[in-house]
């Protein structure tokens, strides 16, 4: 303490401050260091190099002291522009640092204030860019992340024209024009780009001071270099993505999607070790998802992944991708723009209670209504979310549906996009849609029941259940299951049959209901029976809503109700103008 109040000598305050840096401190010895480095930084007769020693060693004192912290955000504000630049250079480097961890008006303005003065204008323009790059990260929409982005790099232009030695702020500068390159559709610039970030990335690593290279360093001021890597990570990721896109097929297909397609599609996560996605992925996830709609043959190798790499780490992310392609490909098919979403509180309801998480819920429910949008007007929608709650209604006389609250919450979903498939494929046409042209055959040999299961089996791998239902599931009841959904402990069956006669409901559920009731001796007692309907009624259709019902039998093998829900799906059809 001693040393600190009467040194004259920066290098001397630099090895203190670097040596605490790497020291636990007591709550008493932090005040107690916090009040002198204060004094010494504020001491304007003192060498400008041991005034920014101080300031930095007032950081690292509160740094985990919130009181400290504000105080020190105070101080900070309270800064005399009027003073040395040289000393302001530096106090602008520990108000970007403080202002990373608490976001603070007061701040921005004391840097916008220092970025208009000679000597430390490039110091105040790089934090007041890296703050911007922040905002992007968490920016709820594309328009928003892309704004923010490029206020970023306007603020890392304006710093490298205060000072030609900015090779930071050339190297986050190019990174973000190979980011907004890539989200605009890529091309032969990116690989330009990318020469550029590796020469400015080489020359930046020869320049880091000693003080930022120490890692056992507490201090924020390091944690700018780590930022760095990972954006030169992201940019070199962002460039080989681009390349593997343009080429088809890909002859690495697995490195391609482990290392290049999931590393970008989760990239706050992935890259910059972030807890959750947010700006940077709305901006880079139309590039992909578009590209494998467009590429089905990279879909198909994605496809093969998840089937081959249940175990990855990336299985998650990569089944929420294949979510949002095969969403795309339905929205694209009907032609309808994904932003055209309203609320549902329904489907919101049942996701919410049934504990998926907030992020993937957003994404879950916009994907659920533009589904809704897309294959069925207005009126057509409020007439099958009626029947649908008339459906789940009927579901609480069965047991185990009112006995277990997290299997009927898991139900309400299945039952929900089942009843979405059933209403695409009475609205769709071959045409729109050509894997729904079984629906339209009228040969002499009839479309199987396994092209019934691959259609919904394709549909669900649109939506949010993609992660839980496996088709030709083994190993249940004895028998093999057409589609399985599984949810911890909760297991329920989609049993796809055919029929050429007409029959009624109460046929169908004696005939197959109670097989579907069979795989559920170890389970819950409800499930789904599906119907390809291969009676010609002149190529006509009934009303969806007359398609889709609830029975309830008790099996003469089991003292357990059981409920069925059926759905049929007409086949044998015409379109309407030759009806």
């Amino acid at each position: 303490m001693r040393l600190l109040e009467a040194t004259a000598d920066p290098g001397s305050m630099a090895e203190v401050v670097g040596w605490l840096g790497r020291q636990g401190l007591s709550q008493a010895e932090g005040r107690s260091l916090w009040a002198t480095f204060v004094r010494r930084s504020e001491d304007r007769g003192a060498h400008y190099g041991v005034r920014a020693h101080a300031l930095h060693g007032a950081m690292l004192a509160a740094q985990d002291e919130r009181g400290l912290l504000r105080r020190l955000q105070g101080t900070l504000i309270d800064l005399d522009r009027g003073g040395d630049a040289r000393f302001l250079r530096h106090a602008a480097r520990i108000a970007g640092a403080v202002l990373a961890h608490e976001p603070d008006d007061g701040l921005r303005d004391l840097l916008r204030d220092l970025a208009a003065i000679d000597g430390c204008a490039d110091e105040a323009a790089m934090e007041l860019g890296l703050d911007a790059v922040r905002a992007g990260f968490v920016a709820t929409g594309t328009e928003a992340a892309l704004a923010a982005f490029r206020e970023a790099r306007r603020w890392f232009s304006a710093s490298g024209r205060a000072s030609e030695a900015r090779v930071d702020a050339e190297l986050y500068g190019l990174c973000l024009d190979v980011l907004v390159g890539f989200a605009e559709g890529g091309g032969p610039g990116i690989g330009e780009l990318l020469d550029g970030v590796r020469a400015a990335a080489f020359r930046h690593a020869a320049l880091i001071p000693q003080s930022d290279r120490h890692e056992a360093s507490r201090s924020w001021l390091g944690l700018t270099q780590v930022e760095r890597t990972h954006w030169s990570l992201l940019a070199m990721r962002l460039g080989a993505l681009d390349a593997s896109l343009a080429s088809q097929p890909w002859l690495h297909a697995a490195a391609v999607i482990e290392d290049e397609l999931l590393q970008v599609y989760a990239a706050s996560r992935s890259i910059f070790r972030r807890s959750d996605s947010g700006g940077l992925e709305t901006l880079l996830r139309p590039r992909v998802v578009g590209a494998l709609r467009r590429e089905r043959i990279a879909l198909d190798f994605l496809d093969r992944w998840i089937l081959e790499n249940a175990g990855s780490p990336w299985i998650a992310d990569a089944a929420l991708l294949r979510a949002e392609v095969a969403a795309a490909r339905e929205r694209a098919a009907v032609q309808r723009p994904s932003d055209a979403v309203s609320g549902n509180p329904t489907v919101a309801a049942l996701l919410e209670r049934a504990g998926v998480p907030e992020p993937v819920r957003r994404g879950a429910l916009a994907r659920i209504q533009a589904n809704v949008l897309a294959l069925t007007d207005e009126t057509v929608s409020r007439v099958v979310a009626d029947r649908f709650e008339e459906v789940a209604a009927g579901m609480a006389r069965n047991g185990h549906y009112a006995r277990y609250p997290d299997a009927a919450d898991f139900f309400d979903i299945v039952l929900w996009f089942t009843t979405l498939f059933a209403v695409s494929r009475h609205d769709l046409s071959a045409s729109s849609l050509p894997r729904t042209g079984y629906l339209f055959d009228r040969g002499p040999t009839p479309p199987r029941e396994r092209t019934l299961q691959q259609d919904f089996h394709d549909f669900l791998m649109g939506s949010p259940l993609a992660a839980v239902c496996r088709a030709e599931a083994r190993d249940l009841g004895g028998g093999r299951v057409d589609i399985l959904f599984t949810r911890g402990w909760i297991r329920t069956v989609a049993e796809l049959k055919r029929i050429f006669t007409d029959r009624p409901a109460d046929g169908l559920l004696d005939e197959f209901g109670l097989q579907a009731a069979s795989y559920a001796g170890t389970n819950v007692a409800f499930g789904v029976l599906m119907v390809l309907d291969l009676y010609d009624r002149g190529g006509a259709q009934p009303p969806v809503v007359q398609q889709v019902s609830l029975h309830h039998r008790r099996p003469e093998w089991s003292w357990t109700e059981h409920a069925v829900a059926l759905f049929r799906i007409q086949g044998r059809r015409l379109p309407p103008s030759r009806q």
